[in-house]
């Protein structure tokens, strides 16, 4: 008989990014978690939200974020269920650096159809869906520091 070849597995690909410290080494890389319809087309879901600890002068806790993260999961979710705000606030997240190609269409939409995304509505959408994050408050009721980047 002959030996029949075995087909190499396909590769697993993310919608990635990564946090570099100063010496060009890695400190964190984070896979997009909520993926968008086009994301599917090619990308693995990420394992879930996760804290990088930025290393001084920084010294910050941060979390990552890419594009859909910020919606409710699969759009199915409760809009109110936040779960990346709510993720950063349990984690006393103090920066939640976050990475989009913002559209305002579904790509099954016709391109006809397609309009810039108005900056002022995509800003307060972001802000609505970052409440438990903004909202929070230390144990003496003062509001906590957290910076979106």
């Amino acid at each position: 008989g002959t030996a029949e070849a075995e087909a190499a597995p396909t590769p697993l690909l993310y919608n990635s990014q990564l946090v570099m410290a100063p010496d060009g080494s890695v400190l964190a890389a984070y896979d997009k978690s909520f993926l968008y319809v086009t994301d599917k087309t090619w990308a693995t879901e990420g394992a879930g939200f996760s804290v990088v600890e930025l290393p001084p002068p920084l010294s910050l806790r941060c979390a990552l974020g890419i594009c859909m993260d910020i919606n409710p999961y699969e759009f199915e979710a409760p809009f109110e269920a936040y779960e990346l705000a709510r993720f950063c606030a349990a984690e006393e997240v103090e920066l939640l650096l976050f990475s989009s190609a913002w559209c305002n269409r579904h790509p099954e939409e016709p391109p006809e159809l397609a309009q810039a995304p108005d900056g002022r509505e995509t800003l307060e959408y972001w802000a609505s869906r970052l409440q438990p994050l903004i909202r929070r408050r230390d144990g003496g009721g003062m509001p906590r520091r957290a910076y979106f980047v």
